[in-house]
């Protein structure tokens, strides 16, 4: 299997040595684009695009990891409604309960004076 059909087709199986290596190679590039983001401060839409372009690839072994095991590439975007709904759930937890301790302790208000006053103390 040739590096173009193993990182860009859904069709075919991959065992699972060569899906963890293809994880981590994925997580090791994600790693280092996240890294150069820090250090060279690029634009976040060149982030987002090499972040979308990793997906695909990602996309691709992950599927062919299910056609190994006899499921369909379908459970992968069951996953991904899955893992998505998790994040939105948590993000709306954390804002709800940020936004009820600034009611507790500053009276109402809008939460971007509770990011301000979270970031004074490093302004001053």
């Amino acid at each position: 299997m040739t590096l173009q059909q193993w990182a860009l087709s859904f069709k075919g199986l991959i065992g699972r040595k060569p899906f963890w290596l293809g994880m981590v190679i994925l997580f090791l590039l994600m790693v280092m684009i996240f890294s150069l983001q820090t250090f060279l401060l690029f634009s976040p839409y060149i982030l987002l695009l090499l972040v979308i372009l990793l997906l695909y690839p990602l996309a691709t072994i992950f599927t062919k990891r299910l056609h190994d095991r006899g499921k369909s590439g379908g459970w992968l975007l069951l996953l991904l409604n899955l893992v998505a709904g998790c994040c939105y759930y948590c993000w709306l937890l954390c804002y709800f309960l940020l936004t009820l301790v600034y009611s507790h302790l500053f009276g109402s208000g809008g939460l971007d004076d509770f990011y301000l006053y979270l970031l004074l103390p490093y302004y001053f």
